[in-house]
């Protein structure tokens, strides 16, 4: 018989409740990266003229199923191009100055972490 066996009922380290800080209340956010925004523009779905918020994001394909908010992540940020002006939940990245001056206006619904 193999270590461990008991003989059918459900094992030990099976029984014993996992370790660690576990939140029961933790909200999924639906995550979205600046180089999938730039391409989203570049392709003329998005108007990068008006403020982008989670509707219109939604709308046009970018994020599906928003059940809880949109999570900005910063892969590509040296390729946003255009000057944006965003409302999501949070940010989770750091911010420059100069991606802020240059490209990006951020209205957080948040606080960003």
């Amino acid at each position: 018989m193999p270590l461990g066996f008991e003989g059918g009922q459900t094992p030990l380290h099976l029984r014993i409740p996992k370790r660690g800080p576990r939140n029961p209340n933790r909200k999924p956010l639906n995550p979205l990266n600046l180089d999938r925004l730039q391409y989203w523009i570049s392709t003329k779905r998005i108007d990068a003229t008006k403020p982008i918020t989670m509707k219109v994001l939604m709308d046009s394909g970018c994020v599906t199923r928003i059940k809880y908010g949109v999570k900005l992540l910063g892969r590509g940020a040296d390729l946003l191009e255009s000057k944006i002006q965003l409302e999501v939940t949070r940010g989770n990245f750091p911010l420059s100055p100069s991606l802020l001056r240059r490209c990006l206006s951020l209205n957080p619904l948040l606080p960003l972490c």
